[in-house]
Formats: C-alpha cells, sequence, structure tokens
C-alpha cells in the first residue's frame, strides 16, 4: 500500500507540473532547455512511475488487506489527474479547433464532411458557413489542414454536437464531454472486471495512465469518446449478447472506423450457428451504412480527409516506415519505378491486418476472457503497424491491457511522449532523420520484448500469465 500512495502522489504531481507548463510559453526556455524537452521530461518520468504502479497493482490479489483503500486512492488519484488538466493550455496539439469547428456546423444544421475549412474562409461555402466563421472569433483560421475535410465520422461529430450545446466554441464545454465519456470507460472497465472475476484494482491500469491523462484532458482528443463504445462491445460480448454487442461495435465505427476489424472476433462464438449470426450482422451491417450515409454523400474528392488520410498519412512510424523502405527497394530492384511504393505498402499492411483479424478467429473461444485477448490483439498490430502512431492512438488498446496486460505494451506508456521531441527539431535539416531515429526509440524495445516473448513463450501476451477466469454466467 505504500509504494501506491508514493506511485499516486508521483502521478498527480506529473499532472501539476504539465498545468504549470502549459502556461509557459514555448518559445521561452526553463534552465537553459525548450520546455519541449520538459514536456517529454514529465511525460517519460511519470511513465516510469506508472510502470511501478503497474507492477504493484498485478501482485496484489483481491483477498490482500487493504485492497480497497488502494482502490479508492488510485480512483481518486486519476480524477486528480484529470482536474489538473482541465484548465491546462494544450501543448503542442489542436486537433480540438477541428471539433469546435465540425460541432458548430452540425448544430447549423450544414453537412460537416461536405465543405473544407480552407473553403469557407475562401467564401466558396454556403452562407451560413461564413457567417459561423465569423462568430468563431477567428477559430477558423487556427484548423490545420483547412484544405480538407473533416475525417471524423457521424458518432465523433454527434459528440462535437454535444460540446457545442453546452457552450459553443468552448475547449471546457469539449473537456467537460471528455470527461463523461472518461468515467463511463472506467465504469464498464469496472463492470468487465468483475464479470471476468479480476481484482477491480487493475481499472487503475486504465484511470492512472499518466500518457492518457496528458492527450484526453490537455491535448483534449477525441478518441476518449470511442473507448467506451468499445469497452460495452466486450462487457456484451461477454455476457453472450451479440445482438446489443454489434449495435456498441458499430458505434465504435461511427467514432473511428477501424473498429470494424473486431467484427470477427465478435461474432466467432455464432460461427457453428449460422442463422443466430444474421441479426447482429444485419444490424451492425445496418447502422453502419447510415452512419455512413453522411460521408458517402459529400463524395471522396482529393480533399476529403478520409482520402488523404488512408493515401499520405505518415507520422511517428516505425515498422510501417521499414516495410515502405524495403518495399520501395524491391521495386528499385525490379525497375518498377514507377509504381507508388508508399501504397503498395499501405495495401501490403492492410492486408495483413486484415487477414490477421479474421485468421486469429480459426479456433473457438474457449473462455471469456479470449475475446478480450482477440481484441487487444488487433488494436495492438494496428496500432504498430499502422503508418500513423500517435500517442493519442495508445488509448485503442489501453482498455484491453487492464483485462490482458502485457508489460512490453504497457512499457508504451513511458516511451511515446518521445514523439514530441519532434517539434524541438522541425526546423532543423535532419528533422525527418530524427523523427524516424525516435520513432524507433519508442517502438524498438516494445518490439524487440514481443519478439522475445513470442520466440520463449510461443506468444504474444503479458509478462505475467493471465488470472484465470470464471466462467461465462448464461444471459437470462
Amino acid at each position: 500500500m505504500t509504494s501506491i500512495v508514493i506511485c499516486g502522489l508521483g502521478l498527480a504531481a506529473s499532472s501539476l507540473l504539465l498545468l504549470l507548463l502549459s502556461h509557459h510559453q514555448l518559445s521561452q526556455p526553463i534552465v537553459g532547455l525548450s520546455p519541449i524537452f520538459w514536456l517529454v521530461g514529465v511525460g517519460m518520468t511519470a511513465g516510469a512511475i506508472y510502470l511501478k504502479l503497474c507492477r504493484d497493482i498485478l501482485r496484489q490479489d483481491d483477498k490482500e488487506q487493504g485492497i480497497s483503500r488502494a482502490l479508492i486512492w488510485l480512483l481518486l488519484v486519476g480524477l486528480a489527474m484529470r482536474l489538473l488538466m482541465l484548465p491546462s493550455t494544450p501543448m503542442l496539439e489542436n486537433d480540438y479547433f477541428r471539433y469546435l469547428w465540425d460541432g458548430a456546423v452540425t448544430a447549423a444544421g450544414q453537412n460537416p464532411f461536405a465543405h473544407a475549412p480552407g473553403s469557407t474562409l475562401e467564401g466558396n461555402a454556403p452562407t451560413g458557413l461564413q457567417e459561423l466563421a465569423r462568430e468563431s472569433g477567428g477559430l477558423l483560421d487556427r484548423i490545420t489542414y483547412p484544405v480538407l475535410r473533416s475525417i471524423y465520422p457521424p458518432v465523433a461529430q454527434a459528440s462535437f454536437l454535444l460540446a457545442n450545446w453546452l457552450e459553443p466554441w468552448s475547449l471546457m464545454a469539449w473537456r467537460a464531454v471528455i470527461l463523461a465519456f472518461d468515467l463511463v470507460s472506467l465504469g464498464l472497465l469496472v463492470a468487465i472486471l468483475r464479470q471476468l472475476g479480476r481484482p477491480l484494482i487493475w481499472s487503475a491500469l486504465y484511470w492512472c495512465n499518466p500518457l492518457l491523462v496528458k492527450e484526453f484532458f490537455n491535448s483534449a482528443h477525441m478518441d476518449a469518446v470511442l473507448v467506451p463504445f468499445l469497452l460495452a462491445t466486450l462487457l456484451l460480448a461477454l455476457k453472450s449478447r451479440t445482438t446489443w454487442a454489434s449495435v456498441t461495435l458499430a458505434l465504435a465505427a461511427g467514432c473511428k472506423v477501424w473498429p470494424v476489424l473486431l467484427l470477427p472476433s465478435l461474432m466467432r462464438p455464432l460461427a457453428a450457428h449460422w442463422r443466430q449470426a444474421l441479426a447482429p450482422l444485419l444490424i451492425f451491417g445496418t447502422i453502419a451504412s447510415l452512419l455512413a450515409a453522411p460521408v458517402l454523400w459529400a463524395g471522396f474528392s482529393q480533399d476529403s480527409g478520409f482520402v488523404a488520410y488512408s493515401q499520405s498519412w505518415q507520422r511517428n512510424d516505425a515498422l510501417f516506415g521499414f516495410i515502405a523502405w524495403l518495399t520501395a527497394r524491391l521495386l528499385d530492384a525490379l525497375s518498377l519505378t514507377s509504381l507508388d511504393a508508399g501504397r503498395i505498402a499501405r495495401f501490403v499492411v492492410a492486408l495483413v491486418i486484415v487477414g490477421v483479424a479474421v485468421g486469429i478467429n480459426r479456433n473457438d473461444i474457449e473462455e471469456p476472457a479470449e475475446t478480450a485477448r482477440r481484441f487487444l490483439f488487433v488494436a495492438a498490430l494496428l496500432f504498430l503497424l499502422s503508418p500513423t502512431q500517435y500517442p493519442w492512438y495508445y488509448s485503442w488498446l489501453l482498455p484491453f491491457l487492464v483485462i490482458q496486460p502485457s508489460m512490453p505494451l504497457l512499457l508504451m506508456t513511458a516511451l511515446l511522449p518521445l514523439y514530441y521531441l519532434r517539434f524541438a527539431f522541425e526546423d532543423f535539416d535532419f528533422a525527418a532523420t530524427a523523427e524516424r531515429v525516435f520513432a524507433w526509440i519508442q517502438f524498438g524495445p516494445v518490439l524487440g520484448m514481443l519478439a522475445w516473448q513470442w520466440l520463449v513463450a510461443g506468444k504474444v501476451g503479458g509478462a505475467l500469465n493471465p488470472i484465470p477466469a470464471r466462467q461465462r454466467i448464461p444471459e437470462t
């Protein structure tokens, strides 16, 4: 308990330091160092404290004295970390400007996928959008990639609309929405742990993660909206309520498209009863189609955010960068230099991810926790192979790490803050090389540990053996 208390104090202190740092101008050094280096240092230190906390938590047992007090303490610590971030200034990230704009566009009855912010600035958009631009107080000028139409699917747009309803153009209102979704995620995690017979204190692996707190509550990234839908899908799957799980999974895909990859794992228990699978598949397809309608209606021209992201977005990648480089060398050797190595690499990686998402379901799901493991495997593979490995994308797999802890994957909490060093070197000639080096420092140790586990144990899993789950409770 003493170690857990100290770790909790350290994590709360890290949030306080980030709060103070967020109000410091990036152009003014602190003790001779750029604030970016301090941001990275605080993030990595908090990550190291978090890893120590993970070790302490995973060694606990429900029957150990003081477990309830430890859980209450960590819940308070996680809440304090979030509350400290609410008045902070976002550091090095400004995606939330797009969220606030999209929310206002939707509230005005316009399709947020139909017009790029840049076209509004140029006066090539409906009059209502031009009036919104004037009301925004210059917010439209601060949106990155203004030539692209929105990439955020309809369920995400609904959350932006909710923030606009609370208070238009307000970062604090958006953070309040994030906090509400995050509290729901915590409640769902507790329910899942109880369903599987896991110690409830494992929920702190999510709730006290400093990287997640920074990305959700300082940078205000919308991935917080996705998490409760993923967890609701898992909980319903554990309760054998596949039909309702297909609904929440479709809503998850309405936040980010990738959760559709979890559909094979969700449907695997019904593989031998195909008639029972028809209703969930039909419901999933119907909801997904309805959610895709406004995107399809707007079209997929070159100013579509979906097109730009799928064809050319690449940032902070390690494995994908190597695959793209290897593809380019192979094309050179075959004298096929007219082909786009990057797009071919994307196609190959997409095939691998889809193939694995389907292939891991060859065997039956024999015990409830296996569903969580398959969800984790798909999310982790997607993240590690993606051309874009932003730190906030780590939130895609973190909820599943609560159920199936893996120390190599948890290690990324301490390494991913290195991503922000790219901003310290972006004006130098060697910026691209430095970013590639930083990417491998972040992911090299993780990939090495996972490879070692696979060689030694024959599987990619946690540093600790999973605790046996109790048997599935039949649905009534």
